[in-house]
């Protein structure tokens, strides 16, 4: 899936083809941007061959133009344009990523989205720091018992209050709230079984729709972004993991890819490795990542490390930490962060 970037010149002709396009194949998708907000969607090769319906090239976010870039596929709303839904907020739970994403009027008359397979995708537009393109969150909703409703004109806002938990969020809910208050975050969703909106009678009260996301059945390949997003993560904490130099802490994970873990017999791909930490970080905040290859602590590289972010003097400390919380040994253990020197005398298991 692909987003339309401007350009110095014609850069409103490239927008407007953009959402022209869109609307013959296109997903639905917004930008939060710093100033007023604007929809924004590639255009479709399919659709109109290697340029938008008014002769402007469209530009994908990797910088692809024309039949190189991805097609998109949309939830149109019943006057024939899409659907306005923008991230507001990302906060944690015990158990998911919440984000509050805010349902913008687009049509005169107000109307409502009850489909039973409502997928949402949260994708970065990149942040200077190589990100841009991966998939933040992508989730499906089932919203026939529950509809969401679409303002119309005039209307009181709405408001679709998102769980995604393990196995359809990827970024931690710190991260992603920075994410939504710089404005780089894009939303993209489809009805996947199909379901048009259907006109509501009454729409003058406020309303909020809250579901939790299943895994998409049609869900983006994580894996191709899931080193990208470990490496922001561990970038993300290094500062507050930097702090912690010399003092002994929780060490609750140590994966690279293909590592078997016994205890929980099972095989940890990136993407699994990324979904354990997120699990790990939602129940105890305090939670980081690091990389084995930035500390001599370690005598393994490329090995991505949980930790819980809390310094001790001594490695009893942490391995009663590990203990009150019932965690296994095998799972939680003191470990002594020391970036330049040797790894010797810096484990200690219980």
């Amino acid at each position: 899936m692909a987003t339309t970037t401007r350009r110095p010149l014609g850069g409103v002709l490239v927008v407007v083809a953009a959402l022209v396009a869109a609307l013959v194949a296109g997903w639905a998708v917004h930008l939060v941007p710093d100033g007023p907000s604007e929809s924004r969607a590639a255009g479709t090769p399919q659709a109109a061959g290697a340029f938008g319906a008014d002769g402007a090239e469209t530009v994908a976010a990797d910088g692809s133009t024309g039949a190189d870039a991805e097609a998109l596929t949309a939830f149109r709303t019943a006057c024939g344009k899409l659907l306005d839904i923008v991230p507001t907020a990302a906060v944690s739970t015990e158990t998911a990523v919440q984000v509050t994403l805010e349902v913008r009027p687009v049509c005169p008359e107000g109307e409502r989205i009850a489909s039973s397979r409502f997928r949402v995708v949260l994708r970065s537009t990149g942040a200077g720091d190589g990100s841009a393109g991966a998939v933040i969150a992508d989730g499906t909703f089932d919203l026939s018992g529950d509809a969401l409703l679409v303002p119309g004109f005039g209307d009181p806002g709405s408001h679709l209050v998102a769980d995604f938990g393990t196995g359809t969020a990827f970024l931690a809910p710190d991260s992603l709230a920075a994410d939504i208050a710089d404005g780089v975050v894009l939303v993209e969703c489809e009805a996947v079984d199909g379901q048009p909106s259907t006109p509501a009678e009454d729409v003058s009260d406020e309303s909020t729709t809250a579901v939790a996301a299943s895994v998409s059945e049609d869900a983006a390949d994580t894996e191709s972004s899931a080193l990208s997003v470990l490496e922001r993560q561990a970038a993300l904490d290094d500062p507050r993991v930097s702090a912690l130099e010399g003092a002994w802490v929780a060490q609750l994970s140590s994966k690279t890819d293909g590592t078997y873990d016994a205890h929980d017999g099972r095989t940890y791909s990136l993407a699994d490795i990324y979904q354990q930490f997120l699990s790990l970080r939602l129940l105890y905040p305090n939670v980081l990542l690091l990389n084995s290859s930035d500390w001599e602590a370690y005598t393994l590289d490329g090995y991505w490390v949980v930790i819980a972010g809390v310094p001790y003097s001594r490695p009893g400390e942490p391995n009663r930490w590990c203990t009150e919380r019932g965690i296994a040994a095998s799972q939680c253990f003191a470990k002594k962060l020391v970036r330049d020197g040797a790894p010797t005398g810096t484990t200690k298991h219980r």
